[in-house]
């Protein structure tokens, strides 16, 4: 049977083909946005071809952009669509079987039926759901035996019997903290507590950096705020725009994700407080997503956790 995950982020799609014994990932990710330009809608990976025209309306995450409207969006659809489809085309399916998406934690049933509908012409089998930190958490445990060299790491992996994902995204912040109850091979996820937040996410952190960055050059941007953030965006993945230079947004940027550091060390602080645990010194935390690509965040974030909470990193 061949099936394929695809993971439709805030700021990039990602998608995982398994078939057989072989799990297959595309080489790049697609750019979750589209452009409205004229009467035509650019999405995805055509979209950053256009980003520099004047007479567009950038739309990102069109995943959340359903759930918030609460109802059927033809527009929304069809960019999802192209998004899934450009995922698929990318790794080369010829037949699809299944297909999985990933879900924040605070999804519910209904909001799961409104992404059903918008990939229904795409595939004719039933979608099926799984959240986004347990997704994360069966990647990095099938993954780390295959690219570390340090064994320790998949020990601990495989001994944790609580696991706290620690999702730092783009639009969200998801963290969950998942019982593994093994039975030989088998392995059995649950979710026993979880939580996501809105107002961290590397999306909001650019868009607090340029509206900063602007207001101390007492100046006005060519550009909207929303475009200026998906281009700081990019540039913090290395990518470059001609005639941009984002070198002024450096010690903005520290200041803002370092803050955003703590609030998030305070939300799991208080997730553990809800969940009456007060000992979490066996608790392994994994770490994942765009802002801790970062290795001055992702160290000022893991220190944070350790000397707050008594986690050990992965």
């Amino acid at each position: 049977m061949n099936g394929i995950g695809i993971d439709c982020g805030t700021f990039h799609t990602v998608a995982t083909y398994a078939g057989g014994s072989s799990i297959r990932i595309p080489l790049r990710s697609i750019p979750s946005i589209a452009l409205n330009a004229g009467k035509k809608t650019y999405v995805g990976v055509d979209a950053t071809d256009q980003i520099g025209l004047a007479a567009t309306t950038l739309i990102r995450n069109p995943k959340l952009s359903m759930v918030q409207k609460g109802l059927r969006d033809q527009r929304v659809e069809f960019i999802l669509r192209k998004l899934i489809e450009q995922a698929v085309q990318d790794l080369g399916v010829a037949e699809l079987n299944n297909i999985v998406l990933t879900v924040p934690p605070a999804w519910t049933s209904e909001h799961c039926k409104l992404l059903q509908a918008a990939v229904n012409p795409i595939v004719e089998t039933k979608v099926r759901f799984i959240h986004e930190p347990i997704a994360l958490l069966i990647s990095a445990m099938y993954l780390a035996p295959k690219h570390t060299k340090d064994f320790s790491i998949v020990t601990k992996l495989d001994n944790a019997d609580l696991i706290l994902v620690c999702d730092w995204g783009a639009g969200t912040v998801d963290v969950a903290l998942v019982q593994i109850k093994k039975d030989g091979l088998r392995h059995e996820f649950s979710c026993i507590g979880e939580l996501t937040e809105l107002g961290q996410g590397g999306t909001a952190i650019a868009e607090d950096v340029i509206r900063e960055r602007e207001k101390s050059k007492k100046s006005v941007l060519e550009n909207s705020t929303e475009k200026m953030a998906f281009r700081l965006q990019d540039h913090w993945q290395g990518n470059s725009y001609p005639g941009l230079d984002f070198s002024d947004c450096d010690s903005i940027t520290r200041d803002r994700r370092h803050d955003a550091a703590k609030v998030i060390c305070g939300k799991i602080n208080e997730l553990f407080s809800n969940l009456g645990i007060a000992d979490r010194s066996g608790i392994l935390c994994l770490l994942h997503g765009g802002p801790l690509e970062s290795s001055e965040l992702r160290s000022f974030l893991e220190n944070n956790l350790k000397e707050t909470l008594g986690l050990s990193q992965r």
